[in-house]
């Protein structure tokens, strides 16, 4: 009896390591799939940094091709002495003036009346001032400054 029972037994081992290899084989074709399409992922990604490094390039160039084309646009404007669409045209510096012009105008100003002498107190001891000016202040006040042209002197 003991033959018998042995094979019952490595039929049972055996047919556990089939589901083992079975189990291992399953295993090892979900990773395969998942590295073929790991490395279809990396060669997409590689592609489309190539073609987005391809557009920069392009755009770069069409870039400077279009500034190229913008200044001699620019060129040809000044050319024509037309004023400049796109901005303001420059304002015209001064020059700076010369010492002698700046003398020669401060020579050319007329020279002012020098003011009289404001009258002094006659009493240091008074104890309010007056708001009002005295009589004699506004007389001589009105006597200094230029004569008013009436309507009917001016006709």
């Amino acid at each position: 009896m003991p033959t018998k029972r042995v094979p019952t037994e490595l039929q049972t081992k055996v047919s556990e390591l089939r589901l083992r290899v079975a189990t291992a084989e399953s295993t090892l074709k979900i990773l395969r799939g998942q590295t073929v399409e790991a490395k279809r992922h990396r060669k997409e990604a590689k592609r489309l940094a190539q073609q987005a490094r391809k557009q920069f390039r392009r755009s770069k160039a069409d870039l400077a091709k279009l500034r190229r084309v913008l200044v001699d646009a620019e060129a040809k404007l000044a050319r024509a002495r037309l004023p400049a669409a796109t901005r303001k045209p420059a304002k015209a510096k001064a020059k700076p003036a010369a010492k002698h012009a700046v003398a020669a105008k401060k020579k050319a100003a007329p020279r002012r009346k020098p003011r009289p002498a404001p009258a002094a107190p006659t009493a240091p001891s008074a104890a309010v001032p007056s708001a009002v000016a005295p009589s004699s202040e506004v007389s001589s006040a009105s006597a200094l400054s230029t004569p008013e042209v009436s309507s009917s002197d001016a006709a």
